[in-house]
């Protein structure tokens, strides 16, 4: 496995994208450290592109839905990596999520498979703002730190946990709702030492007023779901 041969767990890639040039620098980054890379390519524009596969270990698969609802993506690719454990008859393995414009350190697989693998938690992401020395795990349904709240574009999920989103939150707060039942189901868990590189914060949603619309949308209905939001 490269790099990630001393990762105690296989892990698999999830990467949505509409086949941004950055997406190139994100498998990279990402595929030295998994044992697979599976990205969801949004059908709205593969049909005008041709995207062969960046590596071996790629699996492209597309889905159509427009407008996108991220959390849909999402689960897609949580399908996809399940079935590919099942196949190679993994008990336990991770579910490494990233966004088409995040580069990761070469220790994030790593970093975050041994800090979660310690404890019980069933959600790991990195600290982006070196708030913590040591990892810190959130195990309450409730508004924290925001600098402690899920990075949701660059995660790991415990595969065998089972954790999916909710499909209801289109475009913003899915991460926030997984994170939110994760501390509920395990514990969440802020890890040091490991932040990414985030080249388009919220590219996609203010380039797109539907998705500007609907995060204000999910919103409304995290709170009618949570009674609070996270921020």
């Amino acid at each position: 496995m490269g790099e990630g041969s001393s990762i105690v767990k296989p892990s698999i890639a999830i990467i949505p994208s509409k086949g941004r040039e950055c997406l190139r620098d994100a498998i990279k980054s990402i595929d030295p450290q998994v044992d697979h890379v599976v990205i969801i390519y949004n059908n709205e524009i593969i049909n005008h592109l041709t995207v062969p596969p960046h590596s071996d270990k790629e699996v492209n698969i597309t889905y159509n839905l427009d407008p996108p609802n991220i959390s849909k993506f999402w689960n897609r690719g949580i399908h996809v990596s399940k079935v590919i454990a099942e196949k190679l008859k993994w008990e336990e393995w991770n579910t490494v999520i990233v966004n088409d414009d995040v580069v990761v350190p070469r220790n994030f697989v790593k970093t975050l498979d041994h800090a979660m693998r310690e404890t019980t938690a069933v959600l790991a992401y990195p600290d982006q703002f070196g708030t913590v020395q040591s990892p810190c795990m959130h195990q309450t349904a409730n508004p924290i730190d925001i600098r402690h709240r899920i990075t949701g574009y660059a995660f790991m999920l415990r595969g065998e946990a089972g954790m999916k989103f909710d499909p209801s939150f289109g475009w913003w707060y899915g991460d926030d709702d997984l994170d939110w039942r994760c501390r509920e189901a395990g514990g969440s868990l802020l890890v040091p030492g490991c932040a990414v590189e985030h080249e388009f914060p919220n590219g996609y949603t203010v380039s797109d007023p539907r998705l500007t619309a609907q995060a204000g949308k999910d919103r409304e209905s995290f709170l009618n779901k949570w009674g609070r939001t996270p921020h």
